[in-house]
């Protein structure tokens, strides 16, 4: 049976919250290391509960529940996937280096000759494109944390600790006044991690570069402010400057033809914020590592509501293709993530293609559902070539200029987004004080400046498509609140510095009209925010009610199963 709840004065009985709770860090530790959704995370014990029925399906869920299930099939039809299949390799000359480029970064050629600078193609916005691009704060690093209760409500208890928990780690401090080490300070407590494979080729017909036509560089000036939303002086003249320079008649040489590939090393390319190079699709990385990372989450959800083993089999052999191959996994770094292409120079992506791999907190998710399910699939092998290569990429993150430059810029959803990664390789490889510490870093950080009083999201607003990004930041603050609760830890209560909770910043986005936007993109964050916060006066699920914002008039969406409110325990 469901139990009762009223609003935001829901709450379980105490030793019921510990049960789960402590089940749920159990299922960590069990393994030594042992229209797509966007990111989220799902309760592995909620869906452990509700499949053995000890919990009762959220009301109106049944074709949700159904619509996961049927995904995991079609889902992995298209995989394996393997990034070593892309045609265009980065500079490295390594295919088994992820590459992507920078989505609104244009060339601007001025051939000699002509009276047009060259375009890839229509500009536009694409509503299937998963990445992002690089809008940074004018200014420093993120300010020094305030002690924990700071920023918290309610305290939640200290748990015992969990059967086979590493003595090292000791109680679960979610109460406790401490400073929270800083994610970007490599420990070597649990030295451990998880790999990843390269993707396979989606069909692609960009030829590809010749040795010396590769990819390109990424300046760390690059970026454009976030308080305007316009480029950056430096963002400007970069592109100029690599034409001639400011005021200048110079043209890029050429001959009479030149392929469509030369302009990748040949033009400066210049920023249109929000406008997508329609030719980023013809690199297949990144859209193969969503595709991949949603087949690995529906197969993992479905496992658990299921317990079919051809579920868990599915999961295991699309992570062990992507990241564990020891042939064809893919490295753990990032060192061509959204490269801008140009001129010859450092071929290297920036701190923003670390967004390309958000989606690693849904295999992180599915795998905990494995462990915790006890899935023969899911072997000592594959635990511990997965904390192996955990251990390389968040050493990457923590030490690489990326991650260096992500940390002191970021403020915006890269941040948010930096910090899902984080999180999640910490409960990867069962380090549940790293992760604990992630969390209190970003929600006593970036967090505090990213909502103001009234709600809005100063970072996002300042964008070409607003709405879009004030939703997409969303997505990665609800599921790191959601990660935190699955550690004890509430978030839902932190506040920022102007006094803004996730609730305030969702309740501001749904006064909002999207104009030529798609609002269906707030529907997943109404949903989480009802469960997490409770829905006293019905206004949640009036607005829910309205298939125009939610486009959903089948009740299917996965969401309907993850935000259940039996799913949410710190409050």
């Amino acid at each position: 049976m469901r139990n009762s709840s009223t609003g935001t004065g829901r709450r379980r009985s105490q030793p019921a919250r510990l049960a789960l709770l402590g089940l749920f860090l159990q299922a960590v530790q069990l393994a030594p290391f042992a229209k797509a959704d966007g990111n989220d995370w799902v309760s592995p014990l909620y869906i452990e509960r509700l499949s053995n029925g000890q919990y009762s399906p959220p009301p109106g869920s049944s074709a949700a529940r159904q619509q996961i299930i049927n995904s995991a099939t079609w889902s992995a039809a298209d995989g394996p996937w393997s990034v070593t299949n892309s045609k265009v390799v980065p500079a490295s000359k390594n295919n088994r280096d992820y590459l992507s480029w920078a989505p609104y970064w244009w060339p601007d050629c001025n051939w000699c000759g002509q009276n047009a600078a060259q375009s890839d193609g229509k500009e536009g916005t694409d509503p299937e494109w998963q990445g992002d691009t690089t809008t940074t704060k004018k200014g420093g690093p993120t300010p020094g944390l305030p002690v924990l209760s700071s920023v918290l409500g309610a305290a939640t208890p200290l748990l015992p600790l969990p059967p086979l928990l590493p003595r090292d780690v000791g109680h679960i401090q979610s109460n406790t006044a401490r400073k929270a080490r800083p994610a970007s300070s490599p420990t070597s407590a649990h030295s451990s991690g998880f790999r990843k494979v390269r993707v396979r080729p989606s069909p692609a017909t960009t030829p590809a570069p010749t040795p010396s036509t590769t990819i390109h560089k990424r300046g760390g000036s690059n970026t454009i402010y976030a308080g305007n939303g316009h480029d950056s002086g430096d963002a400007k003249n970069s592109g100029k400057a690599a034409a001639g320079g400011e005021g200048s008649n110079k043209c890029t040489p050429s001959r009479t033809s030149v392929a469509p590939t030369a302009t990748w090393t040949t033009c400066p390319y210049k920023q249109r914020d929000g406008k997508l190079n329609p030719d980023v699709r013809s690199l297949n990385n990144t859209k193969d590592v969503v595709s991949m990372a949603n087949s690995v989450f529906y197969n993992g959800v479905a496992y658990g509501l299921t317990n079919q083993t051809v579920n868990a089999e599915r999961a295991a052999s699309f992570v062990y293709n992507w990241f564990l191959d020891p042939r064809k996994g893919v490295n753990p770094a990032l060192p061509y993530g959204q490269v801008i292409r140009g001129p010859p120079g450092e071929q290297e992506g920036g701190y923003t293609g670390i967004i390309d791999w958000r989606m690693l907190m849904k295999v992180v998710n599915t795998v905990v559902i494995l462990r915790s399910r006890g899935a023969e699939s899911w072997n000592a092998v594959l635990a511990a070539a997965a904390n192996s290569w955990a251990n390389k990429y968040l050493t990457w993150l923590q030490t690489s200029q990326a991650g260096k430059d992500m940390l002191a810029k970021g403020s915006n959803n890269h941040a948010s987004f930096f910090y899902n990664q984080v999180i999640a390789l910490y409960i990867l490889q069962g380090d549940l004080q790293g992760a604990q510490a992630a969390v209190n870093t970003f929600f006593t950080g970036a967090f505090m400046k990213q909502i103001i009083a009234t709600g809005e999201q100063p970072f996002e607003a300042a964008r070409t498509r607003p709405f879009h990004y004030r939703c997409f930041n969303l997505e990665a603050l609800i599921a790191n609140a959601k990660m935190a609760d699955n550690l004890a830890l509430n978030m839902w209560s932190a506040r920022t510095e102007k006094g803004a909770t996730i609730q305030t910043a969702v309740d501001f986005t749904m006064t909002l009209d999207a104009e030529d936007e798609d609002v269906t993109e707030l529907a997943p964050h109404v949903s989480a925010v009802a469960a997490a916060y409770g829905d006293p006066t019905g206004k949640y699920a009036r607005w829910l009610a309205n298939s125009k914002n939610t486009g959903d008039p089948e009740n299917k969406a996965g969401w309907r199963v993850y935000n259940d409110k039996m799913a949410f325990y710190s409050r």
